[in-house]
């Protein structure tokens, strides 16, 4: 059966087409939802990240705070920065109670010299002495040793460089400051210190090359631990210096004044543990409190003669 040239065509047309489509995967039109999603937001995971769930637990708590809080009317004022605050405002840290200890300035005794004050805010302020205290041996009879009216002073030092260092420097200030000729006994100057340790260092070199080693208990003139600074010719709390008549049957040297001598006891810690001045002299201070209480009479209320007889047996 021959067709003709359209129906020819046709035919051809449609068993490309019969072709194609037997070659490719079925069309079929995408159904639509019938009927529309109530939220488009992703479902939360329920193995979500601890650290991330309670970021969102204190975001949350905080806005139901920001919500529940009055509204406020006035408008806050803006935060100044830490550069233009004023310096009287800002506060200073609070130190330890361990440290205000230390660096506290003990009280002054009754007529202090005018030179008191001044001298413990130098020492613990500029030479940084620490524990401060005072004792008063002006009403000593009979005095001590050093000589009458005296006035100690104890610091204790962060080492035997820090001690010797410090006792230097109240010296010279005493001396360009106020005029004065402390005596330091026990004091290692600064050429004398570098000659000493150049000595140690050469010794231990030659004890080095014999092989033997350096014992804890050698003494090499370094270590003292005791610096004692003693300032004469203090002026008393009326500023006057009168020199006293000498009186009959004084024995000593030198003359007697009223001015008051200030003695610097600096020490290590160590070593003003094993000595233990201050607890030395305070009970001397006790027993002769206790002796004139006892007796009813203070003894500078006695007459010269009876003052001599009776200081003869005091130990």
């Amino acid at each position: 059966m021959s067709f003709s040239g359209p129906v020819r065509s046709i035919c051809r047309n449609f068993r490309q087409q019969r072709f194609i489509s037997s070659t490719s995967p079925a069309w079929y039109p995408r159904a639509r939802p019938a009927y529309r999603q109530k939220s488009q937001e992703p479902v939360k995971n329920q193995f979500q990240d601890p650290l991330q769930r309670l970021e969102d637990l204190g975001t949350d708590i905080v806005e139901e705070i920001q919500v529940s809080k009055p509204a406020t009317t006035a408008q806050t004022a803006p935060s100044i920065p830490w550069y233009l605050q004023d310096q009287l405002t800002t506060t200073k840290p609070e130190q330890p109670d361990h440290v205000v200890a230390r660096q506290q300035i003990p009280t002054l005794p009754q007529d202090p010299p005018p030179l008191l004050e001044p001298l413990l805010e130098y020492i613990s302020t500029d030479l940084g002495m620490d524990y401060l205290t005072l004792v008063d041996l002006r009403q000593l009879d009979p005095p001590a040793a050093l000589g009458s009216n005296v006035i100690m002073a104890f610091g204790t030092a962060r080492g035997e460089k820090h001690l010797h260092v410090s006792a230097d420097r109240a010296c010279r200030w005493l001396r360009s400051q106020h005029k004065l000729r402390p005596r330091a006994d026990g004091l290692l100057g600064r050429g004398e210190l570098k000659l000493k340790l150049r000595r140690r260092a050469k010794k231990l070199r030659i004890m080095a090359h014999v092989g033997s080693a350096e014992t804890p208990d050698m003494d090499d003139g370094i270590r003292t631990g005791w610096v004692c600074v003693s300032i004469p010719g203090v002026k008393s709390a009326d500023g006057t210096s009168r020199d006293e008549p000498v009186q009959q049957g004084f024995v000593g040297f030198g003359e007697s004044s009223n001015d008051v001598q200030i003695v610097l006891q600096l020490m290590t810690e160590g070593k003003r543990e094993d000595l233990s001045l201050e607890q030395y002299w305070s009970a001397r201070l006790k027993r002769q409190m206790i002796r004139e209480e006892k007796e009813g009479i203070k003894w500078h209320d006695f007459d010269e003669e009876v003052r001599d007889e009776r200081t003869q047996w005091v130990g």
